[in-house]
């Protein structure tokens, strides 16, 4: 009776425990998924500009499959090409470091790739820029990790990393437009540059380094895959963190069962010895009783 109430018990606060904990955690995550998305920002200064040249020290043309250079008042190709002519021969310098990859990650970083959109009546600029994954692999490469932060956010004003996973988005609402998709640069994931494809792409960069292209802005309709998108992510968030925390709570659950199970089958065991027990003593003084009372006349 007391194991019963001890487990009726602790099944009352593992219920009180779950629902407390997945509400909170299932409330917030709706409401981080309901609220706005991080979007980053669309610089008013932002444009086109062609690859501002090699120097001696550093040469990100061989390295970068376009020439059309994303420049602002935040994204300066000068301030760039300097820092390029001081990582270059410290890159070159260290065997496990000197890769392609490597250069391809900091070339893209320093100059990154620029993207036209257009509603017919304004042309927006953003840059493509480097994924995470490219980031933590070039300064693991280059033994860099307290030298080089790839969770740096965009600017000491923006909250939106500097290095985006995957996908990182535009609000183009004020345009009457949709939400801007746009994939992160994967320099690991390149091809490998050859002689014949770099001077390939050169050529064809070169041919098309004063032509931009400019692509439509999204539709709503990009807006509205965009939220589904967002609404489904939240239900497999969702359904993960539900199944983190009940598969546990079951496992407990049973694990508990099983000791009550097992504490009822000694108890049971143990009381039929002592009933045994008891009735062998019993027997055993009925017997012995007996004895004395046919005994009895015999000493008479």
């Amino acid at each position: 009776m007391v194991l019963n109430f001890q487990l009726i018990s602790v099944l009352i606060l593992f219920i009180y425990f779950f629902k407390d904990i997945n509400g909170s955690i299932l409330s917030s995550s709706s409401s981080s998924s309901s609220s706005s998305v991080d979007y980053y920002p669309i610089e008013s200064s932002g444009r086109c500009d062609d690859y501002i040249g090699d120097t001696t020290q550093s040469d990100c043309s061989i390295y970068l499959p376009y020439k059309r250079i994303y420049i602002s008042d935040t994204f300066n190709q000068t301030k760039s090409l300097e820092m390029a002519d001081r990582l270059f021969p410290l890159i070159q310098s260290m065997s496990r470091c000197n890769q392609p990859s490597v250069f391809k990650t900091l070339c893209s970083y320093l100059f990154p790739e620029c993207q036209l959109y257009t509603n017919n009546k304004v042309v927006v600029a953003v840059p493509v820029l480097t994924c995470y994954e490219e980031c933590t692999q070039s300064v693991s490469l280059c033994n860099g990790k307290g030298y080089f932060n790839c969770n740096q956010t965009l600017s000491s004003s923006e909250s939106v990393p500097r290095f985006p996973v995957d996908s990182y988005y535009y609000n183009f609402e004020e345009y009457q437009s949709g939400i801007l998709d746009l994939k992160c640069r994967n320099t690991f994931k390149e091809d490998s540059d050859s002689n014949s494809n770099n001077n390939s792409n050169n050529n064809n960069n070169n041919s098309s380094s004063n032509s931009d292209n400019v692509t439509p802005m999204p539709t709503e309709t990009s807006s509205e895959e965009h939220n589904y998108n967002n609404s489904h992510r939240s239900l497999v968030f969702k359904i993960f963190i539900t199944l983190c925390i009940t598969v546990p709570i079951i496992l407990i659950i049973a694990l508990i069962w099983y000791n009550f199970k097992r504490r009822a089958t000694k108890l049971k065991k143990l009381q039929e010895q002592q009933y045994q027990q008891q009735q062998q003593q019993q027997q055993q003084q009925y017997l012995t009783i007996n004895t004395d009372n046919e005994q009895t006349p015999l000493l008479n």
